[in-house]
């Protein structure tokens, strides 16, 4: 699993236009244009639709991975 580079991407859209093609399904957090956090979810993961659980479970593993420094270059 990587987190692809987004620099020196200012604008998000550059990153969900990385992220096309690429994804089964995904989850994307983030605070519009009014400062509220916001999230969209879509797609199907072994062609079923993704339930509560399954976020959820998304979001905990991207902590883990994320504290134990899987996406770090360092």
């Amino acid at each position: 699993m990587s987190v692809a580079s987004i620099f020196p991407a200012n604008d998000f859209d550059t990153v969900l236009e990385s992220a096309r093609g690429e994804l089964e399904c995904g989850l994307v957090i983030g605070y519009n244009k009014d400062g509220f956090l916001t999230s969209f979810g879509g797609g199907m993961s072994g062609g079923r639709q993704p339930t509560a659980a399954f976020w959820l479970y998304m979001l905990k593993q991207f902590e883990i991975d994320l504290m134990n420094g899987v996406y770090s270059d360092e």
